[in-house]
């Protein structure tokens, strides 16, 4: 039987050592088994779990109701998962060829035809995301043009823009402002933390990519807002990722600063009025909460 360490149990979950001692005292995931040391380990059965577990939170389901199901409704649970994944793989498959082609009139196609299957949540998550992923990753290596990726990127952004559009305005409860930094110019994610907070019916105001702290300033000087809400994926700006926050929360003394995308992970700040959305599930209930 082989056992593992809590930052054993961290490098194979990708599930931070925080992260999941909080899971043990709050939900009882998981129960450590102690050596006569006092150190607590961990075994095979356990690594099993966690990594079950670690799967379907990064699929968007809460780790509240993980915590209520029995071993085997998790195992279920992800094993439907893993039958998911093989057919998202296909319809993967058949949006790339229709970027590729520059065929709009087939992507469309099929665009009804994965919303009628998945719901439009599903489609951008675990779909349109590891389309553009994947076109990212072959623009790098030569094997589609810069136009391909302009073309899917335009076609996706039309789709959820048009979601948007149907959706409802809210003039209640707090105000969020979405924006990415000045040189930020990935706009998919960001209008689709849009979608997902005006589906809930919060209120929003949408700037949208390269954004300056002096437009900042200036809003929310005439206007009183709560949230200023970023998503960094490059972070090309002059500032490291700790100093961008740290010069926001310096610069928006009065508003919560939240951050998700690739680089919350990496933030050290730990100030009160800081959120970090370190994956899709936790974007997802941070879009969902009243």
């Amino acid at each position: 039987m082989d056992y593992f360490s809590i930052s054993d149990i961290e490098h194979l979950s990708g599930i931070k050592a925080h992260t999941l001692r909080i899971w043990e005292q709050r939900y009882r995931i998981l129960v450590p088994k102690r050596k006569e040391s006092k150190h607590r380990f961990y075994d095979n059965e356990d690594l099993k779990r966690i990594l079950q577990i670690a799967h379907l939170n990064r699929n968007g389901h809460k780790i509240s109701k993980i915590a209520r199901m029995t071993d085997e409704q998790i195992r279920t649970l992800t094993l439907q998962e893993e039958l998911n994944e093989s057919i998202y793989e296909n319809f993967i498959h058949q949006f790339m060829e229709a970027c590729r082609n520059f065929d709009e009139d087939r992507f469309n196609k099929f665009f009804h035809t994965v919303y009628q299957h998945l719901g439009f949540e599903k489609t951008v998550l675990h779909i349109f995301y590891p389309v553009l992923e994947r076109i990212g990753r072959n623009w790098m290596t030569d094997q589609v043009m810069p136009v391909q990726e302009h073309f899917a990127s335009n076609m996706i952004s039309r789709k959820i823009q048009l979601a948007i559009q149907h959706l409802g305005v809210s003039q209640k409860g707090p105000l969020t402002i979405l924006f990415n930094p000045e040189n930020e110019h990935h706009e998919i994610p960001l209008l689709f933390i849009h979608y997902l907070l005006k589906r809930k019916g919060k209120r929003v105001v949408y700037f949208g990519a390269d954004v300056s702290f002096e437009q900042l300033e200036e809003f929310t000087h005439r206007q009183k807002t709560d949230r200023l809400h970023l998503h960094l994926i490059t972070n090309l700006t002059p500032f490291s990722p700790d100093d961008l926050v740290q010069h926001l929360l310096q610069k928006f003394p009065k508003q919560q600063i939240v951050l998700s995308g690739p680089y919350s992970g990496t933030i050290k700040n730990t100030n009160n009025r800081l959120r970090l959305l370190t994956s899709s599930g936790a974007l997802l209930h941070y879009c969902d909460e009243d």
